[in-house]
């Protein structure tokens, strides 16, 4: 038991250390090819990134965990959030194309980002839907599916990155289209490994009400 706890702990440190690396490593390449007008672009949609996936689909992770062990219907409980975070975003994705110019304006003071903007909304919703199923990974134990989808999205996050960077000449475009790309072929690798063992084409409004109740106030 000890030596399956320690092995779970070192799978979980090398993932953050992933995660947090990848960060590091890609910082001097955005500082030498970025302009300091584009990296306050980039950190300023970060940061309404942030807050955006708290929002979106109301915190519904924290259900998860509330419920997910005390319960008989996992996989019910566990397809809800995803089904309700994935219909969240696409409704978010859906207003914020439809209305990029606006919102584009106000966060900007002008309309000239709308494609960063979309790229970023793009990104906010996958990564709000990664981090959801990557979480799912570390509530069933499967701490190195969750090690493998951390090197899976940093390593094609950096390659990427830096190819649209130094080959391509992009911009802020080429910093968000190389962590979609990173967060989409982490999150097939997660879905892929859950699809059998979690998630169900399934959804209950009794149970998506009390899940929505808890993590609401959250």
């Amino acid at each position: 038991m000890l030596l399956i706890f320690l092995r779970k702990s070192l799978y979980y440190f090398f993932s953050s250390f992933v995660n947090r690396g990848i960060a590091v490593l890609l910082l001097p390449l955005y500082t030498r090819t970025l302009s300091k007008v584009d990296y306050g672009i980039f950190d300023l949609l970060i940061v309404f990134g942030s807050f955006a996936n708290i929002l979106i689909s109301f915190e519904i992770s924290q259900s998860i965990y509330r419920f997910y062990h005390e319960t008989k219907k996992k996989k019910l409980y566990s397809s809800i959030s995803l089904w309700f975070s994935v219909f969240s975003y696409l409704i978010f994705i859906i207003i914020c194309f439809f209305f990029s110019k606006e919102i584009s304006s106000i966060i900007f003071k002008n309309d000239n980002q709308i494609v960063n903007f979309r790229l970023a909304i793009i990104y906010i919703s996958l990564n709000g839907i990664y981090i959801l199923v990557c979480n799912q990974l570390r509530l069933q134990g499967l701490a190195s599916f969750y090690f493998n989808a951390a090197v899976i999205t940093g390593i094609t996050n950096i390659i990427t990155t830096f190819i649209l960077l130094i080959v391509f000449k992009l911009h802020v475009e080429g910093v968000f289209l190389g962590l979609i790309l990173g967060l989409l072929l982490g999150l097939f690798y997660s879905l892929l490994k859950l699809s059998n063992i979690t998630y169900i084409f399934s959804f209950n409004f009794k149970i998506f009400f009390k899940m929505i109740k808890f993590s609401f106030p959250w």
